[in-house]
């Protein structure tokens, strides 16, 4: 059911018309993402949310962008240092385990992931185990009835059953709701 973007067609995650429908501003604004604060971005690609966080965290924050894909870890890296960007930690994780600290991360972003794991309620643990007390989780995932960009309709999953999975984890849900025709937002706290 689950559905693995392939890293081959990595220069679709930073379309113009991706930036359109997922705009990372927005969305890390509606997950109150502020200055100073350490953003773990769950399946961070290329960098899409990561290298814009950057600027919103500054020089007293970070952003430690984890990913299970080399060749995305390497193009991010790549990326980071063209622009000289000295808050962002890419990092190689398993799916399952990201290799950082317990209690790290105020913030944990996971865009269009959990869809692409066979475990999602095992990986929403992992992010529960990386946030401090009163962290927050942001998920952003493919609309069910959305058709035409994302993954096949059989690997989409819908807003409750994600819910079901961040609660089963040990997050309370705050709310949830659509971002637009192709996408829904769920924001809950540790």
């Amino acid at each position: 059911m689950h559905q693995k973007f392939d890293p081959s067609h990595m220069g679709r995650l930073d379309s113009s018309e991706r930036r359109a429908m997922l705009p990372p501003d927005t969305i890390l604004s509606d997950f109150r993402l502020t200055a100073g604060e350490t953003l773990l971005d769950v399946g961070a690609g290329i960098g899409f949310f990561a290298l814009p966080a950057s600027n919103i965290v500054g020089p007293a924050g970070r952003v430690i962008a984890v990913d299970s894909s080399e060749e995305m870890v390497a193009e991010l890296r790549r990326r980071v240092g063209l622009a000289g960007i000295g808050n962002i930690e890419p990092k190689l994780s398993e799916e399952y385990s990201f290799g950082i600290g317990d209690s790290v991360a105020d913030l944990a972003l996971l865009c269009t992931v959990l869809h692409e794991v066979e475990e999602p309620a095992r990986l929403l643990r992992e992010v529960f185990r990386c946030l401090k007390a009163g962290g927050r989780i942001g998920v952003v995932e493919w609309s069910p009835t959305h058709i035409g960009h994302g993954p096949r309709p059989e690997a989409r999953l819908e807003s409750s059953l994600v819910r079901r999975f961040a609660e089963e984890a040990g997050f309370a849900v705050a709310w949830s709701h659509e971002l637009n025709e192709a996408a829904y937002l769920l924001y809950a706290t540790k």
